[in-house]
């Protein structure tokens, strides 16, 4: 399963800037999930990395079945 990280923050620079502190990640190395609800900001992120690891698990065991 892919590890969803969840953040937020009072606005969308704040909470970009939390996020990629936390991760240790570039901004392009990030999928998000944006919204901001009752005054404030959320992201939900995932690695791509870490997506990529997922799909190459995914087609491995697939085709070796």
């Amino acid at each position: 399963m892919v590890q969803v990280y969840k953040f937020e923050s009072d606005t969308e620079e704040n909470c970009r800037l939390k996020c990629l502190d936390e991760l240790d990640v570039y901004n392009n190395e990030i999928l998000t999930k944006e919204y901001e609800e009752n005054d404030t900001y959320h992201m939900e992120v995932v690695k791509k990395e870490d997506v990529k690891e997922y799909i190459r698990e995914f087609l491995t065991k697939t085709t070796n079945e």
